[in-house]
């Protein structure tokens, strides 16, 4: 530090002096000249005006804390050049003899210009202070960054070992997701005012139009509804493309001037080419004349320098733009998600959201460095035609007719290929939308033995985007072929025409200087190519997230904030839909005042959940108010828990309150439970809480709404996923009047009648609307909907008493019956929460906080999902021989040798024109009238020979095209195949510890790759090799000693490689890493985002996705940075062959002709791009085929038993009576946990109900999983009908079983396709389980009745009826054994009634296994099976248990107040 302060003082003193210096110089030019109008004076004045400025400048520079000066450091450099030059001049001119005393001032000036500019070579410490970590760009200095030397230190890190993520370099401010997205909502409004004031000049009609208004409805129903109209339509008016342009306008603007200085430079090496042959053909007569032909050839290795760092720094600008944008678009992308609607939301699934985020953000990002290229390609193209008619004249215009004929041709491919690539952006959704739905729905696709249907479904989704993906890489080969024959055509069409018009032959100035030109215009054709391409991938991918960012938020008058006294809620003549056509809740008029209890009741599909929903905000609202007072804290009906610790879940972002936390363990009944989790509080819950039990995460939600304190409390039927003991507790603990939330509002809806006589107020809902409400009493008294409804279900329920409907008035005597337990269930916890007494209130604190001391201090993090896995070291042959097998590997050998054929025959050539130039006899002509006949003959010859060297060139490119595309797509097909196929095989413990964000990203990002980006670097690779070897083979042929100089610089290239290869093979494995938990957690948020909203915690996960953000980019902008490095350094590499060729060929110019010079600098003109383009490829191959690593990780994962095991297979009416033995049965979830069924004996008869009970960790749901065989035994066998299950193949077992699961799983997909995906039913069978399940009038309710289109997930019906689908789905495909799995958890009790009659009937014939919450259900059934800790403690009828007071089921019944 004080060594850099000391140079900064040292470059003050030194600027003073300099000018003290320059002062007197001018002082002794006055005396000497007598007039201060001289040139050497007003010099002088000049120079010291500068040096003024310079100081301004640099004490500027310094007041904003720059650590170093480009500008200084270009202005030292040019003044170093421009006093060396007068010195040269002083020298020759002896002034150091006669001005002895100016001479040594100017002397002593021009040491001190050195050290001005050596010390401007240093970056300086910045004396401001700034947090965290530093960026090494921003303190280093200005060589540094123009060279990319900050970055060598990472580079040697990396070739010593592996790096990690906190190696990389840290993101500047500006960069971080944070500020990017304040960024852009501010740029994104002022977009939206622009477009829409253009509107309004171009007189757009109004919006308010959009939303027809009935005519019955009151005025201010109709201004609430253009207002809703107005909100929901708004959106529309914003534009992307704008939005990045204001952001980024700059940036993008510094992008192409740099691009334009690279054109300049481009355009310079052909003139300087054509003045070095000029001077070589002619012979050597002057020294001065050979000075000059050396310093031709030093200044193409300057412009070559120029060239080079205008480019690096033209495409480090682009990638670096790249990724802020991505990073801007994803924050946007998931803000958006916060805020979107429902009526979009069910426009965009999640696999569609999903790909905006990774695929549309990446083609963004990758299209940058050639977004707008096509104006300087142009701009190239028209400069080369400009300079090639000044050296061909007319002839030139030829060849310009040729591409102006092509033109229209390429527009039309590149207007066909635009719509291909939507068409094929939409199909990839289609089928990433399925494989979602496939992935988050695996444990039922395995329990119904339907893995390889819905593999067939993708494999079909994925042959129609590859046949798409056909079509746009046809047409992309076709642009490729015509860029190829292109140049070929226009060079033939000039040369012809130059022959027959000209009177001179061709020469070697002209050809080679021409073909230079021609090289240019190459590139340039290809650039503006690939730009087009690029251009519209990047528009496709625009248009896609514009649509879903200006796509409706939720509207913000749905739900007001009111400040009221004694009102909470207030619902005004509401109506509410979740679509603009038609409305799902009717005429809403509800009040609940603070403090108060209000009960939502109804049967299956009424529109209770909805109408929570409303409340929220999160329906549209039609008509009305909804005006609500304070906060709200929401627990939906499907408990919503996040891939963190059971702690993070319950504090959802909030300050730990040890006193409350414990609390809240306590009265949600969490504390037995946290003594069997792993860890505790601290153990890590998987994805959708895969390791907890049903009832677990109903628990942890209610948690988590006590815990946020809030004012209104809305829960959707959190009590019907727990047993009638844990429903008690939870209500008087929580819920009830006795409750920790008493004080507070709470709205719930329940199916348990039982709860109702406890409520302050009940509302009725049928139909979408409320029927009545009122008190219980007042209720029942009324004689309607709800006393007929009660009268209904009375005798189905034990809860009520015998006789009249007085008997109902009366709350149940289990409310309070909470004493008295047997003491040795205080151990153990489960859903049932058996094993804990009711506390009494004023006792609660003291309790939990001794209570909850045990599980939580010691306990250690459990960690269930690990991070991913990072490979090390150099990527394994074996990966890239992976692909190459995918595309056949005799086809790899005959693309290889095809591409070598093309580089030959253009190589064959570019060498027969240099031998047309060397012609004796036509060089000897003096113009082609003499002997015309006989040189134009042999000028045909020539050309003729050129030109079949060229049609063989296309011939070889077209077969290559044909045989690229079609195994390119052959082996995206395999491996696609091979590892979706792999993923469903695998067991379900892998889903159950691996992110489907992880596995969505190979089927996406890494496929994508392998879909596109290793082709086309595979191939891009290919060409650069074939071309690199070709030049060097051109430049030796030429001159032999190049390889004197090829050699070193070969060895010197790889070694290059082998120092970075490893750092940048690193970055690339850690920035797919990093992209995973994005997706992840993106995932998570759309799954839970009315959770999100309802609690206020948008801002809270807005931080952690930046912050996931950040660090991927973190690691994307640190791959830009080495991809500069090693950029920089290669082409310098370049450059230096550029320049030894230039002075041998200057050298060597009494042996070597001018045509052979000619050509050996003119294919070393192109060595720099090849070079470099080279080793981008090579890099980029490598490092993308990480993403065939990726993939074989999980196409290499451990697979479940066969499907069919072709040695024995069980008849075919097998099982024909139902019997199950478990003989010394043990098993395990995982290899590395514990035992959850331990030698389980147990011999189940045919056509016997048997019922399961149980405490939470007891194995129930093992027991049935066992069945299914989703986790294997340990030791024993299940036998089924005399099979020994193991034995059979698993489609054999699962197929041959039925399941009734708890969670209710549907599929986007027709009403018909959910019910029978193998289409093997009538539409008479379907409709009969239809009827069975209840579920008739419902369906034929539909507009399409079968085909109704069931949403992602089964969206858009209610919890109830996605359970009575699976119910038909059950009855549809019913077989001897039936597992229920507490499947009638989110059904009303009358419903529950019809079920359970249903089952009984259709499957009387049948063995029927029932996990059971509800005792009452299981009371008539043959037999009980009690598990406790994965033993079965007892298995005997239920009245001879019932008649033990000390067995296991009586204490379960006793507490669920069956028994007194």
């Amino acid at each position: 530090m004080n060594e850099l302060q000391t140079m900064n003082e040292v470059l003050r003193l030194l600027l003073f002096v300099n000018v003290i210096l320059l002062i007197v110089q001018l002082v002794m030019k006055l005396k000497l000249r007598k007039s201060i109008l001289h040139e050497e004076t007003i010099e002088a004045v000049l120079q010291i005006s500068t040096l003024i400025l310079v100081g301004v400048f640099l004490y500027l520079e310094r007041w904003k804390g720059f650590v170093s000066s480009g500008v200084l450091f270009v202005y030292w450099a040019v003044s170093i050049i421009s006093t060396s030059m007068s010195m040269y001049n002083k020298i020759l001119h002896h002034m150091y003899s006669h001005e002895k005393e100016s001479f040594l001032i100017f002397c002593t000036v021009y040491a001190t210009h050195w050290l001005q500019w050596t010390i401007s070579c240093f970056a300086e410490i910045s004396t401001r202070s700034t947090e965290g970590e530093k960026n090494p760009y921003s303190t280093s200095s200005f060589p540094g960054r123009l060279l990319f030397l900050w970055v060598f230190s990472l580079i040697l890190k990396g070739y010593r070992k592996p790096i990690t993520k906190d190696d990389t370099f840290p993101l500047e401010s500006k960069d971080k997701a944070y500020h990017l997205l304040l960024n852009f909502q501010k740029n994104w409004e002022k977009s939206g005012r622009n477009v829409k004031e253009w509107c309004m000049e171009r007189r757009k009609p109004s919006l308010e139009s959009a939303t027809e208004i009935d005519a019955g409805e009151s005025l201010v129903a109709k201004e609430e509804n253009e207002d809703n109209a107005s909100d929901y339509h708004g959106n529309a008016s914003h534009s992307l493309l704008l939005t990045l342009l204001n952001m980024f306008g700059w940036k993008f603007l510094l992008l192409h001037v740099l691009t334009i200085f690279n054109s300049v430079c481009k355009m310079a090496s052909p003139q300087l080419l054509s003045l070095l042959l000029g001077l070589l053909s002619e012979p050597a007569k002057e020294k001065d004349a050979s000075c000059r032909d050396y310093l031709l050839a030093i200044s193409l290795f300057v412009v070559s320098v120029f060239e080079v760092l205008t480019y690096i720094h033209s495409l480090t600008t682009a990638l670096k733009l790249g990724v802020r944008v991505r990073a801007t678009l994803m924050s946007a992308l998931y803000r958006k998600v916060l805020k979107v609607g429902n009526i979009s939301r069910q426009k965009s699934s999640v696999g569609e959201i999903l790909n905006l985020m990774s695929v549309d953000t990446s083609t963004i990002s990758d299209s940058m460095p050639l977004i707008g290229m096509w104006f300087e390609s142009l701009l190239e193209i028209m400069f080369s035609l400009y300079f090639l008619y000044e050296i061909l004249g007319y002839a030139v215009f030829a060849g310009c007719g040729l591409m102006v004929l092509l033109v229209p041709v390429n527009a039309y491919l590149s207007s066909k290929s635009f719509k291909v690539i939507e068409d094929h952006m939409k199909l990839n959704d289609d089928r990433i939308k399925l494989l979602s739905e496939v992935i988050n729905g695996i444990k039922i696709l395995k329990l119904y033995a339907w893995e390889m249907i819905f593999k067939d479904k993708i494999i079909a989704k994925r042959k129609t985007e590859l046949r798409k993906l056909l079509n746009l890489k046809i047409l992309e080969r076709i642009l490729e072929t015509l860029f190829h024959i292109t140049p070929f055509i226009v060079i033939f069409a000039t040369f012809l025409t130059y022959i027959l018009i000209n009177d001179r032959p061709l020469d070697a100035k002209t050809v080679f200087v021409s073909l230079s030109f021609f090289n240019i215009l190459k590139f340039s054709i290809e650039m503006v190519s690939r730009s087009v391409q690029e251009n519209m991938k990047f528009y496709v991918a625009i248009k896609r997230i514009q649509k879903f960012l200006n796509s409706d938020d939720l509207i913000e008058c749905n739900m007001k904030r009111m400040d009221q006294r004694e009102i909470a809620i207030r619902i005004s003549n509401g109506t509410f839909a979740w679509n603009w056509n038609s409305s799902v809740l009717e005429r809403i008029n509800m009040e609940v005042h603070e403090g108060k209890l209000v009960a939502l009741v109804g049967n299956v599909g009424q529109g209770k959940s909805s109408l929570l929903s409303a409340i929220l905000g999160e329906l549209t609202k039609l008509k009305g108010t909804v005006n609500i007072k304070g906060t709200v804290a929401y627990v939906p009906q499907q408990a919503w828990i996040l891939n963190a610790t059971v702690e993070d879940n319950i504090l959802f972002g909030m300050k730990m309150d040890r006193t409350r936390y414990n609390t809240v363990l306590e009265t949600c009944a969490l504390l037995p439970d946290l003594t069997i989790l792993p860890a505790g509080d601290q153990t890590e819950i998987g994805e959708k809480g895969v390791n907890l039990s049903g009832g677990q995460k109903h628990r942890i939600s209610l948690a988590r709404a006590v815990y946020s304190d809030a004012d209104i409390y809305l829960l959707d039927d959190p009590l019907s996923a727990v047993d009638s003991r844990v429903g008690s507790h939870l209500f008087n603990k929580v819920i009830g009047p006795t409750g920790v939330l008493k004080d507070k509002t709470r709205v719930l809806v329940t199916h348990g009648i039982h709860w109702l006589p406890s409520v302050d107020q009940i509302f009725v809902l049928s139909d979408g609307q409320i029927s009545e409400n009122g008190t219980y009493d007042e209720l029942l008294d009324h004689a309607g909907p709800f006393a007929e409804f009660l009268e209904n279900v009375k005798n189905q329920t034990d809860d009520f008493q015998n006789g009249n409907l007085g008997g109902l008035r009366r709350p149940l005597a289990y409310q309070n019956e909470s004493r008295g337990l047997n003491p040795r269930t205080r151990s153990t916890s489960s859903d049932q929460f058996e094993n804990r007494t009711s506390l009494n209130l004023d006792t609660q604190f003291k309790t939990t906080e001794q209570s909850s001391d045990v599980p939580h201090i010691d306990m250690t993090k459990d960690i269930l999902i690990e991070e991913e896995k990072t490979e090390e070291g150099k990527v394994k042959w074996k990966r890239v021989v992976t692909y190459f097998k995918a595309v056949g590997l005799k086809y790899c050998l005959l693309l290889m040798l095809l591409y070598e054929a093309s580089e030959g025959l253009s190589l064959m050539g570019n060498i027969w024109l240099s031998r047309w130039t060397e012609d004796p006899i036509l060089n000897a002509a003096v113009n082609v009238t003499q002997n015309h006949r006989e040189l134009q003959q042999r000028n045909v010859y020539y050309l003729g020979c050129y030109v079949s060297f060229g049609i063989g060139q296309v011939f070889c490119v077209v077969l290559f095209g044909i045989f690229s595309v079609t195994r390119t797509i052959s082996a995206s097909h395999i491996i696609h195949s091979n590892l979706l196929h792999s993923i469903l095989r695998c067991p379900i413990s892998f889903f159950d510890t691996t992110p489907s964000g992880r596995i969505m990203n190979r089927f996406s990002q890494d496929l994508s790759a392998v879909d596109t980006k290793i082709p086309f670097y595979i191939e891009m690779a290919l060409y650069s090799g074939t071309v690199l070897l070709g030049t060097l083979a051109a430049i030796t042929y030429a001159a032999q000693w190049f390889l004197l100089v090829a050699i070193p610089l070969g060895l010197v290239y790889f070694v290059l490689m082998t120092a970075y290869l490893p750092t940048l093979r690193q970055i690339k494995r850690i920035e797919a890493v990093c992209r995973s938990p994005i997706y992840s957690y993106f995932s998570e948020t759309l799954a839970g985002a009315s959770v999100i909203r309802a609690f206020g915690k948008e801002n809270i996960f807005m931080l952690e996705i930046q912050k996931r953000i950040n660090d991927f980019h973190r690691v994307n902008s640190t791959d830009v940075a080495i991809s500069g490095w090693k950029s920089i350094l290669t082409e310098l590499l370049g450059c230096v062959v550029i320049l030894s060729t230039s002075l041998m060929a200057v050298a060597s110019r009494d042996t070597i002709s001018a045509g052979m010079a000619g050509l050996s600098i003119s294919y070393s003109l192109q060595v720099t791009r090849v070079m470099n383009w080279l080793v981008y490829c090579l890099t980029l191959v490598e490092t993308n085929v990480v993403s065939i690593e990726r993939i074989a990780e999980y196409t290499d994962t451990e697979s479940e038993a066969a499907l069919i095991n072709d040695t024995h297979r069980p008849p075919e009416n097998w099982p024909d009576e139902g019997q199950i033995i478990f003989s010394s049965y043990s098993t395990k979830h995982r290899p590395n946990l514990d035992t959850v069924l331990k030698n389980i004996n147990v011999v189940i008869k045919p056509r016997s109900k048997i019922g399961i009970v149980g405490r939470t960790g007891a194995g129930k749901s093992s027991l049935a999983m066992a069945l299914f065989r989703l986790i294997e035994p340990v030791s024993g066998n299940i036998e089924v009908d005399g099979e020994n299950l193991t034995v059979l193949g698993l489609h054999d077992c699962r197929s041959k079983l039925t399941i009734l699961p708890q969670d209710p799983v549907l599929f986007s997909g027709s009403l018909r396709m959910n019910i029978d995906p193998l289409n093997q039913f009538k539409d008479e069978q379907i409709w009969s389980a239809i009827e069975h399940a209840h579920l008739k009038s419902f369906v034929q309710s539909l507009p399409s009745g079968l085909e109704f289109e069931c949403g992602e997930g089964g969206g858009n019906i209610s919890a109830g009826q996605k359970q009575l689908v699976c119910l038909a789905r059950s009855l549809l495909q019913k077989t001897k054994i039936l597992i229920l799995d507490e499947a009638t958890a989110a059904v009303d009790l009358e419903t529950d009634d019809l079920i359970q009659r249903t089952i009984r009937e259709e499957f009387r014939d049948c063995t029927v296994l029932t996990i059971a919450h509800r005792i009452n259900t299981v009371l008539d059934y043959d037999r009980i099976i009690v598990l406790d800790k994965g033993c079965v403690m007892e298995y005997d009828t239920p009245n001879h248990l019932l008649k033990d007071p000390n067995s296991l089921f009586y204490e379960l019944a006793r507490n669920a107040g069956i028994l007194k």
